[in-house]
């Protein structure tokens, strides 16, 4: 099952492996997270595995072994536990800048349509934060804008879009 609502900023999903040699590929190891991707009717996802587990059952005279398998989408690796906490102050700047070098360096792009979502000014060290990690602090800026936060599908990269579209005063 694969699941996203307006309040997440990262995709989840989760299944079931029925055999030791597919687990195997898909257990964290000492590199780290293992990674698969989902093709549904053309649509392709990509997690990377966050926690397994084991069950077994007795049917007669068999032993079923099941894993349960469930992860994230790569989003998640830009919030808590797995980015790391920033405290900053930053001198003006607009929304959109602020959102855009929440993301400098991790690979992810900024995808913040101003046409479809104004950005506004933030004079003289307005904006600071403590122990944020990046994808806090651009649903912080995205949810004061009255927007939410989405992940792409197997992209790096994140969606800031009106919260309901169109817009109430536009209807």
């Amino acid at each position: 099952s694969m699941s996203l609502d307006d309040d997440s900023f990262s995709w989840r999903f989760s299944c079931d492996v029925l055999n030791d040699a597919s687990i195997a590929l898909l257990k964290p190891d000492a590199s780290g997270n293992k990674e698969l991707a989902v093709i549904i009717n053309g649509h392709r996802w990509e997690f990377f595995v966050a926690s397994w587990g084991r069950s077994r059952t007795v049917d007669g005279n068999k032993l079923n072994k099941r894993f349960n398998v469930s992860g994230y989408s790569r989003s998640q690796y830009l919030a808590l536990p797995y980015a790391p906490k920033r405290t900053r102050s930053i001198s003006s700047t607009t929304a959109v800048q602020a959102a855009t070098n929440e993301l400098f360096g991790t690979g992810y792009t900024l995808n913040w349509n101003t046409s479809d979502l104004p950005g506004w000014s933030m004079p003289g060290a307005t904006f600071s934060y403590q122990e944020l990690a990046p994808l806090q602090v651009i649903k912080r800026l995205a949810a004061t804008a009255g927007a939410v936060v989405q992940p792409a599908l197997a992209a790096d990269e994140i969606t800031v879009r009106p919260r309901y579209w169109p817009a109430p005063w536009e209807l």
